[in-house]
């Protein structure tokens, strides 16, 4: 299914809160799931009174462009009233929809993303997916909000008052691995749809490691892919490479290397069961990465094979913008 992370501009007499869209999976032998994939027509924001009123809520854009088909509505919930605010007419599918960006344009009291996405019933953030205008299928889910002081201006390109912009960059959640969807260790865009860089031809091959000694070699390139110029993530860098691998496979892994040569690595730690290895610093390492390619190298074990190295027996490989906010990710196997 998808989801949203929120990012924020205030100005002098509005706010613009955007949505970045991201896929996070789903069970595609349920006819929801499959739904999904195949049409999203609209989105819909539990919201608060003030948010209720189009008086308050001046512009919807997606991807940058003015969007018409929107609507604030009032409904008598039996002890008062709940507000929506919906979006719909989208024509999206899971091919286009993922890395898109959703921006409403609000004044006070709506003020700000804590009021357009709030539900009283689970005092926070909660919206839904359509799959289309009759609402076959709408999962309920909440959304990651920023906090910040009423001068901060988290996403600038909306904002020319800004002299500065300092990054999003919220704490890590703990990861997550559910069934049949994709590990997450940070806060960011996972769809590899719509983004320049793109993982293939993860293959395994005998070598050396540093010291002579046979090893395995399990290894990708790195392609360029095309994306829409008003994509969330189509101008990101290529700065970072993640793995998450089996926690007991560590002490196996020889070296990395880039293009056959040795590379600097570190080691992401999150729980019992699983932990990251990274490729660090490539914007500097590998200014140009479209064509290079990436090696992990482990000694002759268990942990040669993909499906026993990688964490939960297939190979998810995520590249990351410098600021985080991007990380794609490419399965292998599974």
């Amino acid at each position: 299914m998808m989801q949203l992370a929120t990012l924020l501009a205030l100005g002098a007499s509005s706010t613009v809160t955007c949505y970045a869209v991201d896929y996070v999976g789903c069970d595609q032998t349920l006819a929801c799931c499959t739904a999904m994939l195949a049409s999203l027509d609209k989105l819909t924001f539990e919201t608060t009174p003030g948010c209720g009123t189009k008086q308050n809520v001046l512009q919807v854009t997606v991807n940058n462009r003015t969007h018409a088909s929107w609507s604030p509505y009032q409904h008598d919930t039996g002890s008062g009233y709940g507000y929506e605010l919906k979006i719909y007419n989208l024509g999206f599918s899971n091919a286009t929809f993922p890395g898109s960006k959703i921006c409403v344009t609000t004044r006070s009291p709506c003020a700000g993303p804590d009021d357009i996405c709030y539900s009283a019933a689970v005092q926070g953030c909660r919206y839904s997916f359509a799959d289309t205008s009759s609402t076959t299928y709408c999962p309920v889910c909440s959304v990651y909000s920023p906090t910040s002081p009423a001068d901060a201006c988290l996403f600038g390109r909306f904002s020319e008052g800004c002299a500065a912009i300092p990054e999003l960059n919220p704490p890590p959640p703990p990861p997550t691995a559910a069934a049949g969807g994709l590990i997450r260790t940070h806060e960011c865009v996972q769809s590899n749809v719509n983004v320049p860089y793109g993982v293939r031809n993860f293959v395994s091959s005998d070598t050396t490691d540093q010291q002579g000694s046979p090893a395995t070699a399990l290894c990708f390139t790195v392609a360029a892919q095309s994306c829409a110029a008003t994509s969330y993530c189509c101008d990101m860098d290529f700065a970072k490479v993640e793995i998450p691998i089996t926690a007991g496979c560590k002490t196996h892994l020889r070296r990395l290397s880039i293009n056959g040569a040795p590379v600097s690595y570190s080691w992401g730690f999150y729980n019992d069961t699983f932990l990251t290895v990274k490729f660090n610093n490539l914007v500097t390492a590998l200014p140009n990465p479209v064509g290079a390619t990436l090696c992990v190298v482990v000694r002759p074990s268990e942990c040669a094979l993909p499906a026993n190295l990688c964490y939960g027996g297939r190979c998810q490989i995520n590249v990351f913008s410098s600021n985080n906010k991007c990380c794609p990710a490419t399965v292998f196997g599974g």
